[in-house]
């Protein structure tokens, strides 16, 4: 029996859940690509551009690297690109959030950068962010995560909609925001 304990630790210590547990680490969820009808202004990035596709994403954080800071907390990024969150994630230990294109989640990491206002990260920021944060990276996971069919949606209120019923799914104590988006 004290080896079937020991051999169970061993696996929830080295389980998606632990690892997101770690403060500091993204364990990928879930991923599910859109296209938008209408253009969507994406207003987390300093160029601030229309986006057309994106790519929805569901990741487990530590509480403590999800909180929300007026002044700027950390950012999480797809690649070089800050994600738009759609929610706090400190509560319930996930973030839904989405990003212009539709990164091979298999080769881009999922990573926590360094503390900012995402608003204020160009091109060179973000590249930097991914090439200093190479030791706090936690590759995507392939086993256990899921890729849901494409998205087609008509504009940004419709993806938020959907962002909703995620919120609802997976971050559960936030129900007013996931209330807000479906009254957009």
């Amino acid at each position: 029996m004290r080896s079937f304990c020991h051999l169970i630790a061993l696996w929830l210590a080295c389980s998606p859940v632990a690892l997101a547990a770690s403060p500091g680490t993204v364990a990928l969820v879930s991923s599910q690509s859109f296209t938008l009808a209408q253009p969507y202004r994406y207003t987390w990035t300093k160029a601030k551009h229309a986006i057309t596709e994106g790519t929805i994403i569901v990741v487990q954080v530590h509480p403590d690297d999800a909180r929300v800071r007026q002044a700027g907390g950390k950012v999480l990024y797809v690649g070089a690109v800050p994600a738009e969150r759609a929610n706090n994630g400190d509560l319930d230990g996930h973030i839904i959030a989405f990003v212009p294109g539709q990164p091979d989640l298999d080769v881009i990491p999922v990573f926590w950068g360094p503390a900012t206002l995402p608003e204020q990260v160009d091109t060179p920021a973000g590249q930097a962010a991914r090439e200093n944060a190479t030791h706090h990276i936690n590759p995507p996971l392939t086993q256990g995560n899921t890729r849901t069919a494409p998205l087609r949606l008509s504009d940004g209120a419709a993806l938020y909609g959907h962002l909703a019923d995620l919120i609802d799914e997976y971050a559960p104590s936030e129900p007013e925001r996931a209330k807000g988006y479906r009254s957009r």
